[in-house]
């Protein structure tokens, strides 16, 4: 099996470059996750299993490939570039993919879920704004200049359409580059996973080259059913608009399918609080109950979780199972001072104020004090004080005796 030889590494970015047998030269450019290592690079498992040539850009952190840096890399690796080119990449990758298509001269973009900028300034999503750095991020968007290089290419954009932010980016791109949208329903922002095995991967690109959209549509419904991330996803959705039992029965086909689904019970998570904040604003706390277990049920140890109970049982007035609720956060994560502070709440209504100064103080320790709790510890302070003065002996009372 041929290896790929790293050609270049620069402050920023790795070069790898493998040769193959594909009539094709696969450009590719990692996704956020990858951590680089010297040896991993953005489809190295497909270039394998596929033999093709393949050159791979590899992020050293994620810095969305910076236009200087990327510029010098491209230079080293355009000796290697056997047209046609095809450049490659999700989201931070799928970005690359599309912003350097000319610098790479491509024939074919395979974008999916790219980000127009990660520029606070350019786009009110949010995700990625603490990777935006200024002197390395001077006009990144994407502009119409950056495909000027492009032999006539093909560019295709995969996304999901119920995916307000990569749908904003898709439209935000639309305005800059022309290219055909390739809608990958209900996989968030994993649709890259649909194509994971090498066989759909294959046929994918195949149907890309001769533009058979319908083809490319199919092998993504084909592989979405494969992919037990993307069922995953799809069972978070159902958990985030309430559908409990239908978003269980995909978690099931998700564990059958045998893949390794990272992080499955944070996401269920998320997805139990996101529909528990939509039911607090309707008022109905038994249903935030109901789906904030269901929730524990596969994050048990999740102390956001806890943590939305106590509060929804301290709302009813329910004291007893809030301070119970708030004890378990603390015991799962005792690092987040806003559930400290849900503790001391349910303690001072309980009018136990030493117990409650004593939780105020450690959340003081965790996250800068506030001006609402600073008042909790001085009536707290009050408290205590006027008790201690009640349980004083009074001179001159009965059984006190007077000084001499």
């Amino acid at each position: 099996m041929m290896s790929a030889e790293r050609l270049l590494e620069t402050d920023l970015t790795q070069l790898f470059y493998r040769k193959g047998s594909s009539p094709y030269t696969l450009v590719t450019f990692n996704e956020l996750g990858m951590k680089a290592d010297g040896q991993i690079y953005w489809g190295k498992a497909l270039a394998e299993k596929l033999d093709l040539t393949c050159l791979a850009l590899v992020s050293k952190f994620p810095h969305w490939f910076p236009t200087v840096d990327t510029a010098e890399v491209a230079k080293q690796a355009s000796r290697y570039l056997s047209p046609p080119v095809v450049c490659y990449g999700h989201s931070q990758g799928g970005y690359a993919a599309l912003k350097y298509s000319g610098l790479f001269t491509a024939q074919l973009v395979i974008s999916f879920c790219p980000q127009f900028s990660i520029n606070p300034a350019d786009t009110e999503d949010r995700r990625y704004s603490s990777y935006f750095k200024p002197d390395l991020h001077a006009d990144m968007r994407i502009m119409e200049t950056d495909i000027a290089g492009a032999r006539n290419s093909r560019n295709f954009i995969v996304y999901d359409p119920f995916d307000p932010f990569d749908t904003w980016h898709a439209a935000k791109i639309g305005e800059i580059v022309r290219y055909t949208s390739v809608p990958a329903y209900l996989t968030g922002h994993l649709s890259v996973r649909a194509i994971a095995s090498s066989e759909l991967f294959e046929s994918f690109l195949k149907a890309a080259f001769s533009g058979d959209l319908r083809e490319m549509r199919q092998l993504i419904r084909s592989g979405k059913k494969q992919s037990g991330e993307i069922i995953a996803e799809m069972a978070c959705q159902c958990f985030r608009r309430g559908k409990i039992s239908f978003g269980t029965h995909l978690i099931s086909k998700a564990e059958e399918t045998g893949s390794s689904i990272d992080n499955l019970g944070a996401d269920i998570a998320t997805a139990c609080l996101v529909r528990g904040e939509s039911l607090h604003g309707k008022k109905d706390l038994d249903g935030v109950v109901r789906i904030t277990q269901e929730g524990l049920k596969y994050a048990p140890t999740d102390y956001r979780l806890h943590a939305r109970l106590g509060f929804i049982y301290a709302e009813a007035g329910e004291l007893n199972r809030a301070e119970l609720s708030f004890l378990r956060a603390i015991n799962f994560e005792s690092g987040v001072g806003y559930v400290h502070e849900g503790l001391a709440d349910v303690l001072m209504r309980d009018q136990r104020f030493e117990e409650a100064l004593v939780v105020l103080r450690r959340a003081d320790q965790l996250t800068p004090e506030s001006p609402v709790r600073a008042m909790k510890l001085q009536r707290c302070r009050e408290q205590i004080a006027a008790a201690t003065r009640l349980r004083l002996p009074r001179l001159g009372a009965p059984g006190v005796p007077l000084p001499s």
